[in-house]
């Protein structure tokens, strides 16, 4: 990960932090660097401050609050900056570990997201207008495999294919998303005064949040 406008965390503390988690007494209790990135996103960009102490490393490595390993307690609180300072940037790529055949491993980051949902203090389907949580995270559902069986069923493996391959190449803009969205639910930005034609309920939001006017400053 780059070490410009943020915390340095170079490509060998990635490794490191990988080899402490995969190592005892972390290995198969704790997130990997992969989960824990979709975790830290989530928390980032969610509707809450991130959190200012280290209760989400408690989540991330499951261990009870039990007395940590400094080097690895840095390694997490310098990839978390990492993490957040590539999100303040817009630079919202997951990060994905290669699986055999080429393909990447969307599944773990998405369920190191949904993690980081349900680990934030408020609630998002409360805070934020619920159906609009819905849409904007059914990607990411969608490649955690979260969705409700009935949910698959009513697709054809065809179907299903095609919607997971659009939800993986669509994952960076879903992410953005999101950070627009709580962004804007968060800190409102001032009434602005339109000065040319009337904007349609489905047109895009002119004050650039990327979301249909009915669903950001058109709401009645």
């Amino acid at each position: 990960m780059s070490d410009a406008d943020g915390a340095a965390f170079a490509a060998e503390d990635l490794a490191r932090l990988d080899a402490l988690l995969a190592a005892p007494p972390h290995a198969g209790r704790s997130l990997r660097p992969d989960a824990l990135h979709g975790m830290l996103c989530a928390l980032a960009i969610g509707p809450d401050p991130f959190p200012s102490d280290d209760s989400w490393i408690g989540v991330a490595l499951d261990d009870g609050g039990r007395a940590r390993d400094p080097e690895l307690a840095d390694l997490l609180r310098r990839f978390a900056a990492r993490t957040r300072a590539d999100l303040a940037a817009g630079r919202c790529e997951p990060l994905l570990y290669a699986l055999r055949r080429g393909r990447h491993d969307y599944r773990s980051w998405c369920e190191g997201f949904l993690a980081g949902v349900n680990a934030a203090a408020s609630d998002w389907f409360a805070y934020g207008e619920p159906e609009d949580v819905d849409e904007l995270i059914a990607p990411i559902e969608l490649l955690a495999d979260a969705l409700p069986p009935e949910a698959r069923a009513r697709l054809s493996p065809q179907q299903w294919r095609r919607r997971v391959l659009e939800a993986e190449a669509g994952l960076p803009g879903t992410l953005e998303r999101l950070r627009a969205f709580w962004t804007i639910v968060r800190e409102p930005p001032a009434t602005f005064r339109r000065d040319g034609a009337k904007v349609g309920r489905n047109d895009p939001c002119p004050c650039g949040s990327g979301r249909k006017f009915k669903q950001c400053h058109g709401r009645a």
